[in-house]
């Protein structure tokens, strides 16, 4: 098994276009989560739907920017892979 881990990029939302409030209401993500992935704090497990809403509503990103990203402009890679 590989060693190792994705971490959020600290600042990935630093740049959103609504406050959190707003975020966690029009998404329907708590509010507690959004605070949690906007500060890139302990995120060790990521949820797909969450991500999504952070990008397209708190980046306003369209899901062909979102499809174009790649993996390191959202996350940094810890540990080698053996």
């Amino acid at each position: 098994m590989a060693t190792g881990r994705l971490r959020l990029k600290r600042g990935v939302f630093g740049q959103m276009q609504v406050n959190r409030h707003q975020l966690s209401q029009s998404g329907r993500v708590s509010y507690p989560t959004v605070v949690k992935y906007a500060e890139a704090e302990e995120v060790d497990n990521f949820s797909g739907p969450v991500l999504y809403t952070m990008l397209s509503l708190g980046l306003g990103m369209s899901d062909a920017e979102i499809a174009d990203m790649r993996l390191g402009d959202l996350f940094e890679v810890e540990g080698v892979s053996e």
